[in-house]
Parts: structure tokens; C-alpha cells; sequence
């Protein structure tokens, strides 16, 4: 992939190696968390039963977790296989792995847009360690992140060698990785809009760009295009796969100016953290109300921004790397509807290595010497205090209630929180914290779902049925969507229905078990109950 390194190639990608790992190898001795890692793992047959053809083809046809996402499937039942279906360590160490090399190739492309070496490396140090990346390494549910991003980074550099030295293999390399990224999650799909904007970025640096043809514009949307129609086919594909329409998923459609200060304040926090990553949190969610501070913060971080751009639009690589980010950050941003979460720092993952090449190429083009010294040597010093934080917050990462409790505190009224805290000591069997905190949850979210099925769950494994059953029923009451967004719900509906046959309520045991299963009709423990009743009670049946 690349030409022979030399010695300080050599240097700076064992520099980047000793970051990671100073900061991420931590993670060695973390365990899962029981807020999704479960769904993609622990809970999922074909995951912990390992790589087979028959758990492949799954891999490339389910729509679990409302995401198409084939090889990161395939890279779980391949660890399976290799060390264990229950062996955490060796899947963060493989998330760990893949981080350091897409920040190795960080450094390479970086070099291959004629990055100094120094500044190559102070951009891919930048990305390694930089605290909003904790959450995509220390949580085993973004592999998917990861992988997309290795690939995508992969493509980009073979693009970058064939547009160098152009030859059928680079482009087809370059097309197969974008596959790969697209496949691990659709994330990578901006790529698509990168490529044409560096070719376009470049044209206009170009000191014969006036002579280019038009045929040479043509030749160069025919080789685009096939990253286009690829793009465009899995796009449609995992859009499809959600469960709640994306018309759904908008904030405040009715409210067009609402909306569109949603899209800033959203882009603005990036930016803010990027440079002031505080605090650093799982749950972000959409605030009720926007106070005239943040519409006026938010305006006034944009217009800085754009005020940059426009000063330094003569420097190429600073309007690649801006691009980049922006080209990233956009479906995240609500430019374009992908989630109903308002801000997560997992999207910013890859969108910051835009913002870093932009930041970088303002700094390479300072003088006199000495002040171009004197801001390499603030970098460094930032660096290390990145390095420092992210050490830390990925401590927090180590278990469900270390990494809850420091959201709890962090964020005393999300609800999120307090339900995710209580699962994880109801996982742990200390059953009166967990009914502590959904206790808490229920009275933060009163509406919600969560707080009341959790509290069922501790009520039933305590022998309190008919508690455990007016919970069920006041959560599940509570969904006014589908019940497809959230977890446990068919669950509920099995424990409902276990629950009135225990107390041989057997007509209000079949109406719950029927109505659970035109819900869930793959659930298994509703099926044997169907089959139950249609043996020893058919008249029953029948009649309901």
C-alpha cells in the first residue's frame, strides 16, 4: 500500500502506536455493556455460535438492529471462532486495532496530500486520541464504525494513487474498499461526495485547469459514477431497514424555522467540541426547548467558522479538509435525517480527520518560523491534555455501572441514565439499587417504557406478580410508536403472558398471547404457549 517508509515514518507510526495503546489498552480488562452490546452479541445466536455459511448468509440478508451492516456481523462470529464467544477482552482489542491502523493511515494520506511529516503526524496523533473517539473504541456496539472507517480510509487512498499514477488496479481497489466501508456501516457513504470535491478543489489549483476539456470532466464523472450507483443502492437499503419511517424521525417538521436552528446548534456543538470536549456523554438528547444563549452561541460559532473559510479559500488542503468535515458531519447534523438522537461524539469520528487536515494546513502556512514553532508546541501540549482525558473517560468505559454512574452524575435528569444504571445492577444481582434507579427513571420519564418493563423485571424476579404485572402494563401503555424502537418489549409481552397463566386467567393469557404474537410472530415462548393452549384448552382458543 505504500512505499518503503523511512526512518521517521517509522518513528511517528510507532508514536501513534504507543498513544493508542497508552490510552486504549485499558479497555483489555473492560467488559461489555448491557446497553446494546447485547444485540449485537451476547443475545444474538448467530454471533456466539461463530462463522459459519449458514450464519454468513444471515450476516448479508438481517435487519437486526435496524442497520445493514454484513461484515461487522461477520467480524463478531469470526472472534467467536477464534477466541471465544465470551472473550470481551479480545474483541476491544480488536476494536483497538482498528483504530491504530486507520490512524496509521491517517498519517499516510496525509502525507499523500504533501503533509509535512511533523504535521502528518500531529493529525493523525489529533484523531487517535482525541476524547470524543473514546466512545467508538471502548464500546464494542461501533465496531461497525470502525471498520467502515478503516475501509473508507482504505478507498480513499487507493483513489488518491490512481488519480497519482492512474491504473485499473488502484481504482478497483479503491471501489472493492468503499464496498467494505459501506458494508460495515453506510457512515462512509459521504466519500462519495469527497472524491469529486478534492478533484474539483484541485482543478481550481490547477495552474492549466483552464485548459481541462470537457471530455476530460466526462471521463472523470464515469469513473465517479460507480461509487454513486453503489453509494445510492445500500443507502436505500438500510434506510429501508428502519423500523419508524425517516419522515418519522424528523424534530419538529411543522416548524421549518425550528428545525433548520436544530441543524446549527447541532453543528455548532461539534465545533465546540472539538476544541472543548466537555462534557463528555452517552446521552444527548433533544433539548425541549432552544434558549435565545444557545441559538446566539450557535450563530456566532457558525459565522466564525464561515468568516475562516471564506479568509482561507485560497489554501487548498484547508478547503479539503473542511469538506471533509462538513461532508460527514451533515447527515449527522439533521441536515440529513439518519436519527432521532440530537448530538453523540461517535459522529464526529470520522469527520474530524476533515477538521484536523483543515486545522493543519492552517498551521503549516504560519510565519515567521518561530511562531509557526511556537503553535506546533501548543499543539503538542493540547495533544497530551486530549491524551489525558481520554484516558480517563475511557476508565469510565470499563463496565455498565462505572460508565453509568458517571453518566448519572454528569447528566442527573436523563432518564437514559437512571434506566441504564438500574439494568446494569439488576444485571449485576443487586436488585434494590436497580429498583432505586428505576424508581428514578419513572419519575424523570413517567411517559416512558423503560423505567416501568425494568421495574417489572426486578418485581417478578422477587416473587411480586401482580406488581410486576400492572408495571408491564403501564409501559407498554406508554409506547404511542412502533414497539419496534425499543428493547424488551416482546419480552413483556411473554412475561404478561406467563404471568396470567400462572394464575390460571387462561381467556386473558390467550388474548395477551395472540396480541404478542401478531407483534413478534418469530417468538418462540409465545409459540409454545399457542401450541400449549390449542393442546390442553382448544375451546378456549377457538373462541378468542
Amino acid at each position: 500500500m505504500t512505499s518503503q517508509p523511512g526512518k521517521y515514518d517509522m518513528l511517528a507510526m510507532l508514536l501513534i502506536m504507543v498513544a493508542v495503546a497508552g490510552v486504549f489498552g485499558q479497555t483489555l480488562g473492560h467488559q461489555s455493556i448491557a446497553y446494546d452490546d447485547p444485540y449485537f452479541i451476547s443475545l444474538v445466536p448467530e454471533v456466539m455460535s461463530g462463522l459459519s455459511w449458514e450464519n454468513a448468509q444471515w450476516a448479508w440478508r438481517t435487519d437486526q438492529m435496524g442497520i445493514w451492516h454484513p461484515l461487522t456481523w461477520l467480524s463478531y462470529q469470526l472472534e467467536t471462532d477464534l477466541f471465544g464467544a465470551e472473550n470481551d477482552s479480545a474483541r476491544f482489542v480488536t476494536n483497538t486495532l482498528l483504530h491504530l491502523t486507520s490512524c496509521w493511515l491517517v498519517y499516510l494520506i496525509c502525507k499523500d496530500f504533501r503533509f509535512s511529516k511533523q504535521h502528518a503526524l500531529l493529525i493523525s496523533l489529533l484523531f487517535a486520541i482525541h476524547p470524543q473517539h473514546v466512545e467508538v473504541v471502548a464500546w464494542l456496539s461501533e465496531r461497525k464504525e470502525l471498520l467502515a472507517t478503516f475501509f473508507m480510509l482504505l478507498s480513499l487512498r487507493q483513489f488518491l494513487k490512481f488519480r497519482e499514477t492512474p491504473s485499473v488496479q488502484s481504482y478497483i481497489f479503491s471501489l472493492v474498499f468503499f464496498v467494505l466501508a459501506l458494508s460495515s456501516k453506510v457512515s462512509a457513504a459521504p466519500l462519495v461526495l469527497l472524491l469529486p470535491a478534492i478533484y474539483l478543489i484541485d482543478m481550481r489549483f490547477e495552474p492549466h485547469a483552464k485548459a481541462l476539456s470537457s471530455q476530460v470532466l466526462i471521463r472523470a464523472l464515469l469513473k465517479w459514477l460507480p461509487f454513486l450507483m453503489v453509494a445510492g443502492a445500500i443507502s436505500m437499503l438500510t434506510v429501508n431497514m428502519q423500523a419508524v419511517p425517516v419522515s418519522e424521525k424528523l424534530i419538529d417538521l411543522d416548524s421549518s424555522l425550528n428545525y433548520l436552528l436544530l441543524i446549527g446548534i447541532r453543528f455548532a456543538w461539534y465545533l465546540q467540541m472539538s476544541f472543548w470536549p466537555e462534557p463528555l456523554l452517552l446521552f444527548h438528547p433533544v433539548p425541549e426547548t432552544i434558549s435565545n444563549y444557545d441559538i446566539a452561541r450557535s450563530a456566532l460559532l457558525i459565522l466564525l467558522f464561515l468568516l475562516l473559510v471564506w479568509r482561507n479559500r485560497s489554501n487548498r488542503l484547508f478547503l479539503i479538509g473542511v469538506c471533509w468535515f462538513v461532508l460527514f458531519l451533515a447527515p449527522t447534523s439533521g441536515i440529513v435525517p439518519v436519527d432521532s438522537i440530537f448530538v453523540s461524539d461517535r459522529y464526529s469520528y470520522q469527520a474530524h480527520i476533515g477538521l484536523f487536515i483543515a486545522l493543519m494546513a492552517l498551521v503549516q502556512n504560519i510565519t515567521p518560523a518561530f511562531r509557526l514553532i511556537a503553535l506546533q508546541a501548543i499543539l503538542v501540549v493540547g495533544i497530551l491534555i486530549f491524551g489525558a482525558i481520554s484516558w480517563q473517560h475511557t476508565a469510565t468505559w470499563k463496565n455498565g455501572i462505572s460508565l453509568f454512574k458517571h453518566e448519572r452524575h454528569a447528566n442527573p435528569t436523563n432518564g437514559a441514565a437512571a434506566v441504564q444504571l438500574g439494568y446494569a445492577y439488576f444485571m449485576a444481582d443487586n436488585n434494590a439499587l436497580a429498583r432505586h434507579y428505576y424508581t428514578q427513571a419513572i419519575e424523570l420519564k413517567p411517559d416512558g417504557f423503560h423505567g416501568y418493563a425494568y421495574l417489572g423485571f426486578v418485581e417478578e424476579k422477587l416473587g411480586n406478580y401482580e406488581s410486576a404485572e400492572q408495571l408491564y402494563l403501564k409501559g407498554i401503555g406508554n409506547i404511542s410508536v412502533s414497539p419496534f424502537q425499543f428493547h424488551h418489549v416482546r419480552e413483556v409481552h411473554e412475561r404478561l403472558t406467563w404471568i396470567s397463566s400462572h394464575f390460571k386467567r387462561h381467556e386473558q393469557a390467550i388474548k395477551r398471547m395472540k396480541l404478542g404474537l401478531q407483534l413478534f410472530p418469530d417468538s418462540v415462548y409465545l409459540t409454545d404457549m399457542k401450541a400449549y393452549y390449542e393442546q390442553y384448552y382448544p375451546a378456549l382458543i377457538k373462541h378468542h
